[in-house]
């Protein structure tokens, strides 16, 4: 019986330690797509492209996500900050991340390949 109950306890183990490994080293969460974040945020207006893109699991509990977000028009802050609000909603619902930082752009010259740091 202690044989069976020391062998349960590794297979629960290397599950509990895999999960912790990937926390620990800030990987991206398995049950999140990037390309599916980028592109309902590509569909907003006046959103351009959302590009640079940083996604990682802090804790059980926290989901981190930093990017940059070309507009196709120069807009006010106040109007950024209306935005801002959405894709923080949606993100929230639907992914689960809790804590958004976006750095707005317009007409920045660089290249506004989706990058994505896993």
């Amino acid at each position: 019986l202690t044989l069976c109950i020391a062998l349960y306890l590794i297979v629960v183990s290397i599950d509990l330690v895999k999960k912790s490994f990937r926390v620990l080293m800030l990987f991206t969460p398995k049950e999140i797509s990037i390309s599916e974040i980028t592109e309902i945020v590509n569909n907003m207006d006046p959103v351009e492209k959302l590009h640079h893109v940083h996604l990682w699991q802090l804790n059980e509990d926290e989901i981190h996500l930093e990017a940059h977000l070309q507009f196709k028009k120069d807009i006010r802050i106040s109007d950024f900050d209306t935005i801002l609000d959405e894709i923080e909603l949606v993100l929230k619902d639907k992914f689960n991340i809790n804590h958004v930082t976006i750095q707005p752009e317009f007409n920045k010259i660089d290249p506004k390949d989706t990058i994505v740091q896993d």
